[in-house]
């Protein structure tokens, strides 16, 4: 005769075993070698061109940096891609301008079903030499949303105006 108590650790047993099964009915991570078989090679660039209005109290020596981030996750394998580019802007007065290029060659399993996340970010002053320099500072940091991953071979253009 089974008790309350045997009946508790029979659901438990029971709901464990039904949890793992579940967990090895998921899809199983590809293996480097997989991967390297199943993936599309996709190259472009990616152009972030910037206008910055300069509101800021910026000393007019300071340089400003602007930098360009995307991050793509390949659904297919589970890996995950990050790029960066950062260049200095053109400063004239309160206006700056600045154009930064990701050339990228991404090898993706699903590279239809994939996105990049963009984002773009300006930074005054752009290296500073002691810590001093640091002060006064300007950051300013956006997301641009996500896109799909460019058709091989795209240049993709993002469009910005920022104010510092």
């Amino acid at each position: 005769m089974r008790t309350m108590k045997h009946l508790s650790i029979l659901a438990v047993a029971l709901s464990l075993t039904t949890l793992g099964s579940a967990a090895t009915k998921a899809e199983p991570k590809l293996t480097p070698e997989q991967i390297a078989a199943a993936a599309t090679t996709v190259t472009g660039k990616l152009v972030f061109t910037a206008t910055i209005t300069v509101s800021s109290t910026i000393p007019a020596a300071d340089v400003i940096s602007c930098g360009a981030q995307a991050t793509v996750l390949d659904t297919g394998s589970g890996n995950s891609i990050f790029e960066t580019a950062a260049v200095a802007a053109t400063r004239s007065g309160s206006t700056a301008t600045c154009s930064v290029t990701i050339p990228y060659s991404w090898n993706l399993v699903t590279p239809t079903a994939d996105f990049a996340s963009l984002s773009f970010s300006v930074n005054v002053p752009a290296t500073p030499a002691t810590p001093a320099a640091l002060l006064p500072n300007r950051v300013s940091s956006q997301t641009l949303g996500r896109i799909p991953v460019p058709p091989n071979g795209t240049t993709t253009t993002q469009t910005l105006k920022v104010t510092i």
